[in-house]
């Protein structure tokens, strides 16, 4: 019985293999099955290129200006009014926190948030009494500005921030993160190397801006735009550059959103609000 009935089941498949129309419907079966691969490597390419797209839109913004922006924000919070160049170089004292009110905690911070202030801070001409003192210790207060400026933007140079306060808070952050023992080290160091360049050279040609000097190798401008850096012919500070580079802030939005928000010396909190703006830029990238 089963050999039988095994007889037209073979008779069968071989009329199938004659008839056109079972053929037709093999290549079909193929045909359907390569358009859903095509169907998902379409797919897995768009969300390649929405990826992408995403990842390359960042506003940048130049540190600097974030720099001076938080220092002057910073100065403002404590009471501190400009001129800050003045106001830094007045005070003879050896330590920054003597050029500090007793009065401000954190004074050794400050002053050299204060530092940093000056260093951007415009000027129109020589003034009376500004001579040789008055360009070392500017000198002085020129390349410790730089160092500090360097260490903190550098920090931040691959990052992404939500806005400029994030930016801002951030940048302040990490000059707050500097231990006090080190910023009082580096600005000795930074008088000390000034005196030893020797006697200061002024360009006193005329009363218009910029007021330049040259003291060693180094030579100090100070114009409208604040004051400049240059080694060797090198320019290390102004110009929009600290530590001899251009150094740029990637931003989400260039929009300042936290209306009366303040910068604060909290390195503790500032710290936990920076390291959450990191997690959110690389997940969205």
């Amino acid at each position: 019985m089963k050999k039988f009935l095994l007889i037209p089941l073979v008779a069968l498949s071989l009329a199938a293999c004659g008839d056109k129309s079972p053929a037709s419907f093999g290549v079909s079966l193929e045909k359907s099955e390569s358009n859903s691969v095509d169907r998902s490597n379409t797919t897995g390419s768009d969300k390649k290129i929405d990826i992408s797209d995403k990842a390359a839109v960042s506003i940048k913004m130049a540190a600097p200006v974030l720099l001076s922006e938080a220092a002057a924000e910073i100065l403002h919070q404590s009471g501190i009014k400009p001129p800050y160049r003045s106001g830094f170089l007045s005070k003879s004292d050896k330590t920054l926190a003597g050029k500090i009110s007793p009065k401000l905690d954190n004074r050794t911070t400050i002053a050299c948030i204060l530092a940093i202030a000056a260093a951007f801070e415009g000027a129109k001409g020589w003034r009376d009494g500004e001579g040789d003192d008055f360009m070392v210790r500017s000198n002085a207060m020129l390349n410790f500005a730089n160092t500090i400026s360097t260490e903190a933007l550098g920090k931040l140079a691959k990052s992404a921030m939500r806005d400029p306060d994030d930016a801002k808070q951030a940048i302040i952050s990490e000059v707050a993160q500097i231990p006090e023992t080190t910023l009082e080290s580096l600005w000795s160091k930074s008088l000390a190397d000034a005196k030893q360049r020797g006697r200061p050279v002024a360009d006193e040609s005329g009363s218009s801006a910029p007021v330049e000097y040259k003291i060693g190798n180094q030579v100090v401008s100070i114009g409208p735009q604040g004051m400049w850096l240059i080694t060797n012919g090198a320019t290390l500070f102004g110009e929009g550059k600290v530590g001899g580079k251009a150094i740029d802030v990637s931003l989400e939005s260039s929009l300042t959103t936290g209306l009366g928000r303040k910068i604060n010396l909290d390195t503790k909190q500032s710290a936990v609000n920076s390291e959450t703006v990191k997690v959110d830029a690389s997940v969205k990238h």
